[in-house]
């Protein structure tokens, strides 16, 4: 009867620490496994850095086609645009003067 006894017991603890040892693998691939809960926190701050990127373009976006929709109704925004980009009608004429550096100027 004794042994029995034993025997159940042993049993037992190796069933317990089986349980045991397979809780702690699950945790284990639950939180650094491939598709655990750190990849996955990982890939939530990746998916809320393109939201961001992809909201940024969107405004950028809009601003270009309102920038577009000026300059198909008013001919002064497109002249404003060409001259930034150094244009000029036919027939000006550009005179350029360089820019002062320390070397030209002279001090008395």
């Amino acid at each position: 009867m004794g042994y029995s006894r034993n025997r159940h017991s042993y049993i037992k603890e190796a069933y317990y620490l089986l349980c045991l040892v397979l809780a702690v693998v699950i945790f284990i691939f639950t939180v650094w496994g491939s598709t655990g809960h750190i990849e996955l926190k990982k890939a939530e701050a990746e998916l809320k850095a393109q939201r961001a990127r992809v909201e940024a373009l969107k405004q950028s976006n809009s601003k270009m086609l309102e920038s577009v929709e000026e300059m198909r109704s008013n001919p002064k925004a497109v002249e404003k645009y060409a001259r930034s980009k150094n244009y000029v009608q036919p027939g000006e004429i550009i005179q350029q003067i360089p820019a002062d550096s320390p070397t030209n100027l002279v001090e008395h």
